[in-house]
């Protein structure tokens, strides 16, 4: 039980309540009992996927609440919509901690998403997408969950002024590890991790600085995950994500990257010949400057790529569909798989027009097929198309832009356990560019899975011509 609070009851309710505390983690336990002896007033918890660094944090938000007058505290997320869909939403997070609302009579606020306590104190929920909107207000205390996924400033320059006035506030950052970001770095500094032979697998660092605590859990020491799951969770994902979702290890922006400048070059050394022969054409109509790419894929190559630019084309339909029904015609293939938002679903619609054709409209922020595993089509594409890769199904990659392109569809794993790329802004900044041809060439590869083996016409073709031999045979 936690030291000092166990005791603690504000009409006959434990604080933290009953729910927590009987179910409370060792390391929860720490961060508490290194609270309640005033031996932190900062702390860093670097935790693995589903070790309940949410549910800490909550409850030290609830018990301080409780315990004190007047004063207001928060719990932010990386966005404002996060932060409401994870604690304010979920039935088993904040409301399921509360205490009895008929023996505490604590109020919600729907519409500004903050609870108020008989104490006069306010937990407000907040989102971290929007940093200078939060420079002002006061407060006593607050948590910072998934502090790797958030902006440094947000600490560094508007909550850490407001913590220093006073030596009884406190501030926890809780996260699962994004690389050496400034979360990481962060805890080296506090924790005093001179090498990464110091970082403890689980528990808290040996040293530290004054008023900091700081913590760390891997889902293979913890057990707090079954070890049978721990196995069928290093199946499904990539080496490096399991390393870092549950093993928090500090994985570098490429390793987070499903297809890897070693992967492609390894290639040339384990291309297996199909014999089958498959044909398909992708295309990314985008807009602005971006670039507009057309590859044209012959089973596990392309064998031909055109490049457009936007400005030329100004969204027009039909001279993006006549380039092409141009690279159909030259190359004998009717199959197509198009990015079918914005501009894509007016070419989409016109190819299908033409009865050669055999379209797939491709709409990345669909659902995957198997959503359990993957966010959106997106995901699921560079996942399969990685897979292809590994398993030598794939010809050498021979134009560079697109290797590097590839190399920056950095994923990462949600809340939900789903493998999830990054947001587009975020690979553009990576990239310095729009990642066109890497879309395009995920396209392409999971457009393949779809297309029968043969000369690359699509089935309405192949119909049109056996009608058209039936009628020969009968004149």
């Amino acid at each position: 039980m936690i030291a000092t609070a166990e005791q603690k009851t504000i009409q006959g309710i434990r604080v933290p309540v009953a729910r927590f505390t009987d179910g409370i983690l060792p390391w929860q336990y720490e961060v508490f009992r290194a609270f309640d002896e005033r031996r932190a007033r900062f702390f860093m918890c670097e935790i693995h996927r589903r070790g309940r660094k949410t549910t800490c944090g909550l409850n030290m938000l609830i018990r301080e609440c409780m315990r004190h007058q007047n004063t207001p505290y928060f719990y932010m997320g990386p966005t404002y919509k996060q932060a409401k869909k994870t604690v304010w939403l979920d039935p088993n997070m904040l409301f399921s901690y509360l205490p009895d609302r008929s023996i505490y009579p604590w109020e919600k606020n729907e519409s500004e998403l903050y609870v108020k306590f008989p104490t006069g104190c306010l937990l407000q929920i907040l989102g971290g997408d929007d940093p200078d909107s939060l420079r002002g207000p006061d407060w006593g205390g607050g948590v910072l969950d998934e502090w790797a996924l958030m902006k440094e400033n947000m600490w560094t320059e508007i909550l850490n002024p407001v913590m220093a006035q006073d030596p009884r506030r406190w501030m926890m950052f809780l996260y699962t590890t994004k690389g050496d970001n400034h979360a990481a770095q962060m805890f080296d500094k506090y924790g005093c991790i001179e090498s990464p032979v110091d970082l403890p697998a689980c528990g808290a660092t040996t040293k530290h600085l004054s008023d900091w605590f700081c913590t760390r859990l891997d889902a293979e020491v913890s057990g707090i995950i079954p070890k049978a799951e721990l196995l069928k969770l290093k199946e499904r994902m990539p080496t490096a994500f399991y390393d870092q979702e549950m093993r928090c290890a500090r994985v570098t922006v490429e390793e987070r990257a499903l297809i890897t400048s070693k992967l492609m070059e390894s290639l040339r050394l384990v291309h297996k010949t199909d014999l089958t022969l498959k044909k398909i054409i992708s295309c990314d109509p985008s807009e602005g400057n971006d670039e507009i790419v057309i590859m044209y894929f012959e089973s596990g190559d392309v064998k031909d790529m055109k490049i457009l630019h936007t400005p030329a084309i100004a969204d027009n339909i039909m001279i993006l569909s006549g380039h092409i029904k141009n690279m159909a015609m030259e190359h004998d293939c009717y199959n197509v798989i198009v990015d079918a938002i914005g501009c894509g679903a007016g070419v989409s619609g016109d190819l299908r027009l033409d009865k050669r054709f055999n379209v797939q409209s491709f709409k990345g922020n669909e659902e995957s097929n198997e959503p359990e595993r993957f966010k959106d089509k997106n995901t699921e594409a560079v996942w399969l198309t990685s897979r292809e890769m590994r398993q030598g199904e794939v010809d050498p990659i021979e134009d560079i832009e697109t290797r590097r392109q590839l190399t920056k569809l950095t994923c990462q794993v949600n809340r939900n356990g789903q493998l999830q790329l990054d947001e587009k802004k975020v690979i553009k900044k990576e990239c310095n560019c729009s990642p066109d041809r890497g879309k395009a060439y995920t396209m392409g590869r999971y457009g393949l899975r779809n297309v029968k083996p043969g000369s690359g016409r699509g089935s309405t073709g192949k119909k049109r011509r056996k009608k058209k031999q039936r009628s020969a045979m009968a004149a």
